[in-house]
């Protein structure tokens, strides 16, 4: 099950970075991933959520859409939030190599 769950969240990461992130955000993101990429997996879990707590609180590129943590309300585990900014930084890294 985890597996799959990381899977769709990586995949919606990919696709979050094609079709909806402003470029700045996109960037933000796969910076975030190269930059907890060498810790352990529950570091690195707890390093991305605690980086996207402050990104949710003041909005993404544009601060109108912040809003609080708990307001997403939906239980997502690290591991899910790590999946998909890793599939936002594999996008990201994609449309690098095309340029």
């Amino acid at each position: 099950m985890q597996d799959a769950l990381t899977a769709f969240w990586r995949d919606h990461g990919k696709h979050w970075a094609q079709e909806e992130a402003a470029p700045a955000d996109l960037e933000r993101m796969a910076g975030l991933a190269r930059k907890v990429a060498h810790l352990g997996e529950e570091e690195r879990a707890a390093a991305v959520v605690a980086e996207l707590q402050g990104i949710w609180a003041k909005g993404f590129a544009n601060q109108a859409d912040a809003f609080g943590w708990d307001e997403m309300n939906d239980q997502l585990p690290a591991s899910a939030l790590v999946a998909f900014i890793e599939g936002a930084r594999e996008q990201w890294d994609e449309n690098a190599t095309k340029q």
